[in-house]
């Protein structure tokens, strides 16, 4: 099962987390986008017990940030060195047990100086200060309530987070430890978004239905979401 996706164009590759590969394990491919061929994989196993992974986010350097969300770990993988490890750790990325529901999207702040890393079931935005990981704390939200936060895509300083049947907006505060949140209602299914010329699209992928064994509401769809929505 392929979740999380990003792609590195100044290095023409693509990331993708794929869980229970061959019924088993949980890992990280790398494939050159010009091919297609695969060119790097990480097994998530090797870093933690039972690493998973949901969703990633790549530095200027090309190295990953992936969310693991059955375990309370952000996992850095370094594709020059090849290699991986734990980035960070701490109470907060803990989820409920055994369904999945911890850490989901990650998205950079504007200025780089931290990751923003969205808590499914606690319907949380989490700050970890970048490059040390030594600050980790919840966001205090004020405004609309927001929802299940799964994918997360920054745009003009702001962190759009996508929930099933809406995108919301966390406009920061100036040390980013708080943020104003706007709701806005879209069609039911959504799980992610990204940016494309200067535009933002969400993706219509049935994820809830899908983990719940409900009946998916096809077809499929990729489509662009108006910020003029939000406001100022």
């Amino acid at each position: 099962r392929l979740v999380g996706v990003k792609v590195d164009a100044d290095r023409r590759r693509l990331w993708v987390c794929a869980q229970e590969v061959d019924g088993l394990d949980n890992r990280v491919w790398v494939f050159d986008l010009a091919s297609g061929e695969p060119v790097q994989e990480y097994l998530l196993g090797a870093l933690a017990t039972g690493g998973n992974c949901n969703d990633l986010v790549l530095d200027r350097d090309g190295v990953a940030y992936v969310t693991d969300p059955l375990n309370p770990y952000i996992y850095r993988l370094d594709p020059v060195t090849e290699t991986g490890s734990i980035f960070a750790t701490d109470p907060l990325f803990v989820g409920i047990p055994g369904v999945a529901l911890g850490l989901n999207g990650i998205a950079f702040t504007a200025d780089g100086r931290a990751l923003i890393v969205a808590k499914l079931a606690a319907q949380q935005l989490l700050r970890v200060s970048f490059p040390d990981a030594a600050s980790i704390r919840a966001l205090d939200l004020s405004g609309d309530v927001l929802p299940l936060p799964d994918g997360l895509v920054e745009f003009d300083g702001d962190i759009y987070s996508v929930s099933d049947s809406a995108v919301s907006r966390t406009r920061l505060n100036g040390d980013q430890t708080a943020g104003q949140v706007r709701v806005t209602a879209q069609r039911s299914g959504l799980s992610t978004a990204t940016l494309a010329e200067g535009e933002f699209y969400a993706i219509k992928s049935e994820v809830l239905n899908f983990v719940l064994a409900a009946p998916l509401e096809t077809p499929f769809e990729i489509f662009r979401v108006d910020l003029e929505a939000f406001g100022e």
